[in-house]
Parts: structure tokens; sequence; C-alpha cells
């Protein structure tokens, strides 16, 4: 068995070498993507089997050795079984790209050593050579090659500087001065914390660095990150939007996600123009922006950190014994010792429930009084919790007397107060709290008039009023929905226009040039049935509204289908689609998605393809559908040519067109080609 093992791990290895050196041959498949998943399973286990051989290598004395012998080799037979297949797989992951090449060849370089070096090992099977130099020299070279290579490929996925990071960030003290930037101070540690993984200097994923603004602006192979101003045509923000199964979800399902804050954060930053070099203190303390990046920058700096407060942990079962039907009591995190506590029924709260938390009244943080009967007693004891930093009293009984029990809170930083009978003369108690942040107020007997007041007194502190509306605002329509799945109609199918707010009227053309207001285009009534390829134009329109933006779609009608088609050339090998079928099978991509799998994509190559029919027609019309997405370079066909044949291998030119390329920025959009035969040639 040991001989059979043996002989397939030299059969492997002769694969890998073949591969390493052909490596640039390898081009991605399903088959491939799917192999080369394992290797993140794969990689641990021949770093455990090398250093356990070294380490019973080490204490081999101490047993038996017959047996010590036997499981040395089994142990080294492991290692060199499991290291060649990672290496293997890892060949296979190597073919996503994205990878810094001088990185990635060194890791490349040094897994096919280790492979190498513990196949070495496997002819080293006796007590006897076991005590040799060669295999002492050789244990030893594994276990440095393995640490090389680990570290290797740490530095692809998480950056070169993974394994020092924690001690610069630990060195790091990020000051709120006049100079900092919104970037430095906000969007990059968020990036740095959920982006930079993938996309750094030696993992580029999709071509994308995000380490820096200069990196930033110069996009990936799908465009720009951002459009200044633009939040929701922004790569960045439609990425972050989709469904987590989604395989452009950003970041990736599986791995850490944005928080709410942090995507507002995003977006406000977009929307501000994304300027790297917008410093914190030019905006107003009341700006989303400001208030949002403020609170990212608090956390660098870290004044009230729980970890500087030398806070102990609390013993679990003590906390597991504090929890009851009417209560909950939790520690945050595994690395944070705060205590969250929360009361849901009212019956359960009193001032003997919360002195049960004098003991782990220290860690307390946070605090759920939610529609609870609060008292003055209550309150006073709340006053016990020193460290308390979010209070909830939403919805409670808290009046103006009972809040002036909480002035002693020195380190709450939010307080929620939203539908109580609380009123501007309270809050002015505890506005001055040094440590307070937040306080949300909607709901209650606070006017506009008295929360400006309170926002000019006491600018530091964000009173949210949630969202007023204004009856003299005039809001604006959404575009109407196109309710065909498809763009290519089959015979008898119409297209269908809908609006879901009662009343809309939709205006239409099907001249796309042509202005669509309120007064000019056709009045949507009935599905409208088209007979050849056809961009309309609609917008939504209702008195007292402002009419929506104007939306386009083009639509094709499905011809006649040919019996044979062959694609002549290859496409790119990331838009391959269903290959010839994607342009004979009524099926239209995506515009929003060009990686639906519905689109062959040319860049290296020119489109050539042969269509034959059986039956003879004469062909009037050829309609070639694409994709423009100028932020994802995707341009139209810089010519299309149309060649015809009786049935013979001679072809002639019948139709050569160029289509306009695009001069400015404009929307994605699916359009068509539409060549006028006039019936120069039989199908």
């Amino acid at each position: 068995m040991y001989r059979i093992a043996s002989y397939l791990i030299i059969a492997l290895n002769v694969l890998l070498i073949i591969m390493v050196v052909g490596h640039e041959k390898l081009t991605p498949s399903l088959w491939i993507e799917a192999g080369g998943r394992l290797h993140p399973l794969l990689l641990h286990i021949p770093i455990g089997f090398v250093v356990l051989t070294g380490l019973l290598f080490l204490i081999r004395k101490s047993f038996e050795l017959k047996s010590i012998t036997q499981i040395l080799n089994l142990l080294i037979l492991l290692s060199a079984l499991s290291a060649v297949l990672s290496a293997i797989a890892g060949m296979f992951i190597a073919t996503a790209g994205d990878y810094s090449v001088l990185t990635l060849d060194r890791h490349r370089n040094l897994g096919l050593a280790l492979s190498l070096l513990t196949a070495l090992l496997t002819s080293f099977t006796t007590a006897e050579s076991h005590g040799t130099v060669y295999f002492k020299a050789i244990n030893l070279a594994c276990l440095i090659v393995v640490i090389l290579t680990g570290h290797y490929g740490a530095s692809l996925t998480h950056g070169e500087d993974f394994l020092s990071e924690p001690f610069r960030k630990g060195n790091k003290n990020l000051i709120s001065t006049d100079s900092l930037t919104v970037f430095e101070g906000a969007i990059k540690p968020v990036l740095e914390k959920k982006c930079v993984s993938c996309h750094n200097e030696q993992k580029k994923k999709g071509q994308l660095v995000l380490t820096s603004p200069a990196d930033i602006e110069k996009g990936g192979e799908n465009g720009p990150l951002w459009i200044p101003g633009n939040p929701d045509s922004s790569q960045l923000v439609k990425r972050i939007h989709l469904p987590t199964e989604h395989d452009d979800h950003m970041p990736p399902n599986g791995k850490p996600q944005l928080t709410s804050s942090e995507i507002k954060l995003l977006e406000a930053f977009i929307l501000a123009g994304a300027d790297a070099r917008l410093l914190v203190s030019k905006l107003e303390k009341t700006d989303s922006l400001h208030l949002l990046a403020s609170k990212i920058i608090e956390q660098k700096i870290n004044k009230k950190a729980i970890a500087a407060s030398n806070l102990n942990f609390i013993d679990a079962d003590l906390i597991k014994n504090l929890n009851n039907p009417s209560r909950t009591v939790t520690q945050k995190s595994s690395t944070n010792p705060e205590i969250s506590v929360g009361f849901y029924i009212a019956s359960g709260l009193s001032v003997e429930a919360l002195k049960d938390l004098d003991d782990v009244a220290e860690n307390v943080s946070s605090l759920n009084l939610s529609a609870m009967p609060v008292t003055p007693e209550i309150l006073k004891k709340v006053n016990d919790f020193k460290n308390l930093k979010n209070l909830n009293l939403n919805k409670s009984t808290v009046t103006d007397d009972l809040l002036k029990e909480l002035t002693n809170l020195k380190s709450l930083e939010k307080l929620d107060l939203a539908n109580t009978t609380i009123t501007s003369k309270a809050l002015k108690n505890i506005g001055s709290l040094s440590g307070l942040q937040e306080v949300f107020i909607w709901g209650t007997k606070i006017t506009p008039a008295e929360l400006t007041e309170l926002r000019k007194e006491f600018s530091q502190v964000n009173w949210n009023f949630g969202v007023q509306s204004d009856e003299s605002e005039i809001l604006k329509l959404t575009p109407p929905i196109l309710v065909n799945e498809s763009r290519i109609l089959t015979p008898g199918e119409k297209i269908k226009l809908k609006h879901n707010l009662p009343g809309v009227e939709i205006k239409y053309t099907l001249n796309s040039e042509q202005p669509l207001d309120s007064i000019s285009g056709m009045v949507y009534k009935t599905p409208l049935e088209i007979k050849q390829f056809t961009t309309i134009q609609a917008r939504a329109i209702k008195n007292g509204w402002v009419s929506s933006e104007p939306v386009k779609y083009q639509f094709f009608t499905s011809g006649i289908i040919p019996q044979n088609s062959n694609l002549l050339s290859p496409p790119s090998k990331d838009y391959r689609a269903q290959g010839i079928k994607t342009l004979t099978d009524r099926k239209s991509g995506d515009q929003e998605n060009f990686r639906d799998g519905q689109w062959l994509g040319y860049k290296e190559n020119t489109l050539q393809a042969t269509f034959s029919f059986s039956e003879q027609a004469p062909v009037n019309k050829v309609v070639i559908s694409y994709l423009k997405n100028i932020g994802s370079y995707i341009m139209p066909p810089a010519m299309v040519e149309v060649y015809g044949s009786d049935g013979s291998d001679n072809f002639s030119l019948i139709k050569k067109v160029k289509p306009a390329q695009p001069e400015k920025y404009d929307p994605n959009r699916v359009e068509g080609i539409d060549l006028e035969l006039n019936g120069q040639f039989n199908a």
C-alpha cells in the first residue's frame, strides 16, 4: 500500500511540474474553478502534517523504535499526498488571475518545492534512514518552506502586510485635526476592514486596488469604482445592494458584510463628490456625511474604549443565570467584555430586577427599557451603570421630571426617546452631557422651532427628529415599469407597461430621439405590437406630481431560425455565455448585469459566425443587438459586415456599417444595429 501511494505521489508531482512549467496555458473553466476552490480547504492539511512530522522526529527516542518509524512513514506519506493535491488545486485557483505576479510566482514555486521535498521524504522508510543527516536536512527544509509558502499565500489573500498589520495598527494614533480628510479618517478604514483583503497590490480582484485614492481613481476591469455625485449609478453601491447570494455582490457572501451605517457613509461620500481631499473640518456639523464620518473617526481615536478601562470579562455562567423570561443579558462579543441588558415584560422591571445586575453593573454598556413603565426609583438605579453608553427609552413612561435622574450618566452616548412625552426643556438638562452624541426624539412634543434651538445650543449632539413630511413638497414619479421579461418578442407578443401608483398616465413614443414630455407623445392604453426592431421611450405623468425621468427600452422581433449555426472565433474567456446558441436562443441579456451568462464578449478576437437556413426566403433585414456600458468599457462594435452565399463557399459582402461610438457618458443600454438588406440574398 505504501509503495502504491508513493507511485501516486510521484505521478501527481510529475503532473504538478508540467502545470507549473506551462501555467500560462491554463485557462479557466467550470471544472478548474471547482477544483481551485478546494485549495483553501486543502492548504492547511500539509502544514499540520509537516509540523507534526518535525515535532515527532524530535521526540522519537521516547517511543518504541518500530512504532515511531511506522508513524513517521505514515505522516510523511500524508504530508506528501496533501501537499501535491493542495498545490494542484492552487494551480487551478491561480487561473482566476487578479493576483500580484511576483507574489504569485513565489507562492507557486514554493508550493512546488514543498511538494517535491515531502515526496522525497517518502524514500526514507527505515529507522536507520530517519537518522541520516539527509533526512534531517530535508525535514528542516520542509518546515522552512512551509512557513514561507504560507506567508506568501497569506499575502495573496489578505495583503502584503497581513502578518505585521496588528502591530502597525497598535502603534497608530489617529488624531482628529483640522487637516484630517474624510477619506483618511472614515472611508479608508471601512475599505481596509471590508474590501482591501481582495483588492490590494498582491490580490487585484477585477484589476481593482483600493489601497489609495490614486488606485481607486484608476478603477478596475468594470470601470470606475464610483461616479462622483451619483451613488445610485456607482459600481460600488450597485454591488453592495445586490442580493448576498449574487455572484457580483460585494463583499462576497461568507465575508464580513458592510453595516448599514458604513453603506450610508460611502453613499454620502460619493454624493458629496468623492473628493479624497475633502476635510472633515470643512463639513457642517449637521451634515450627514460629517455625522457618519465622525462615528468612524471616534472609534479610531477610541478615547472611551472599553479596552482602555481595563474591564474584566464576566463569568459565562453568571451571565447565563441572570437571564429570565422578562430580561436578557448578553456579552457583546468574545473579544468585548461589555454587556447588553434588555427588559421586555413590564412586570419584570423593578428596582430589585436592576439590583440583580449589581455584580455586572460596571460592564453594562447598553440598556433597553423600550415601552417599559419607568419610575424615579428605576432611573436612579440606572445611574449605577457608570459605563452605560446606549439607553433605549422609546415608548416608555419617561417624563421631563424623570429624565433629570439621568444627568449623572457621563458615559452616555446614545439616548432613544422617540414616541414619549418629553419636551425640549428636559432635553436641555441632558444636552450638556459630555459624551452624548445622538438623541432620537421623533414622535415627541418637540416642535421644529425647538429642534432648531437645540441643534444650535448643543451642536455636538445629533438630534434625530426623523423624516418630517412637507405637505407643500411636490414629489417625483418613478418611471413606468416594463412587464415583459424578454426584449425579444415572439410572434403575437406585445409590449406591456405599467405603473403601481393609481391615476398615473404613461406617455410614450416609438422615436427614441423625439423629446417626450407631458404634451408630446402618445398615451399608453393597451399593449403595443411591433413588427421590427423598435426603441420605445416612456415616462409617467400625473397632476400634482413631477413627471418621471424618461426610460428607453429596445425590443427585437424574432425572425427566421437558422438550421445550422457556427461560431468561427472564440469569445473572451469570461464572456462565453452559451456559445453560438447565445445568438439564436431568443433570449436577451440584462443591460445592468453583463455577467448574467447571456452575453458573448469579444476583445482580443473579432466575432465571426455563419448561419445556414433550410428554406429559401428573401432576407430583408438583419438586426444585431449589443450592450453599451461605458463605465465598464463595453462599447459598440467598431464595424459590422454581412456576407451572403447561395450555398457555396463563395461569400460576397452585402452590407457594411460603422456604428457610432459614444463621445460622452451614457446610461447602460441594450442597442441594436438595423441592417436593411432589401432582399439581396435568399436564406
